[in-house]
């Protein structure tokens, strides 16, 4: 009996190690650049397809981003960092397809934006336990006297841009190499340091 009890702690201990050695290897590994395909990053990139020879759909999912908000739903204001991100990263990408494709640049003809928003950690006074309390909008807090709402909320913005890929520019139209110029001294690092990533 004890030498069973034995051969089950040991067990125990080597599954531990294992699971602790497979942990510090995910808290170790590269972070993918931000202008990475989704698929790859898994939790923020781009995806694309073609609708036409000359038209083209781009979505960017943007990283996790925790912003600074009492409300359940934080404003515009407070998510347009995010926002912008998302939109810059989704062009950038567009001008990369439209100079691998020998176009001079491109005209986003439609938009659209989704923020995914979720409020950050519940915390309680001293002596309390954390207690998930409705917040209704506007600020108001129904929940113990001491409870202390959380002053932050996590989003997460998704662009979807359509484009039309042209060597005519017009009034409005981006010039692709200008573009990815312009985003690359925005966003230093967000790309990876060799051949572009164009399907």
């Amino acid at each position: 009996m004890h030498e069973l009890s034995h051969v089950l702690r040991r067990g125990a201990l080597a599954l531990t190690a294992v699971l602790l050695g497979a942990l510090a290897g995910c808290q170790s590994a590269p972070q993918a650049p931000m202008l990475s395909p989704l698929d790859q990053s898994k939790r923020y990139g781009y995806t694309d397809h073609t609708l036409a020879s000359d038209r083209i759909e781009v979505t960017y999912f943007g990283p996790r981003h925790s912003v600074a908000s009492f409300a359940p739903t934080p404003s515009d204001a407070e998510t347009q960092p995010a926002r912008t991100e998302a939109l810059d990263l989704a062009t950038w990408h567009a001008a990369e397809i439209a100079e691998a494709r020998g176009f001079k640049g491109f005209r986003i003809v439609d938009r659209d934006v989704h923020v995914d928003s979720s409020p950050g950690s519940f915390y309680a006074g001293p002596g309390m336990d954390p207690v998930p309390t409705w917040r209704y909008p506007g600020g108001f807090i129904y929940g113990p006297q001491s409870y202390i709402p959380p002053s932050n909320a996590y989003v997460q913005v998704r662009t979807t841009l359509t484009v039309a890929l042209t060597n005519d520019l017009q009034s409005g139209d981006l010039d692709a190499a200008a573009t990815i110029d312009r985003l690359r001294a925005e966003y230093p690092g967000a790309e990876i340091e060799s051949a572009r990533r164009i399907p």
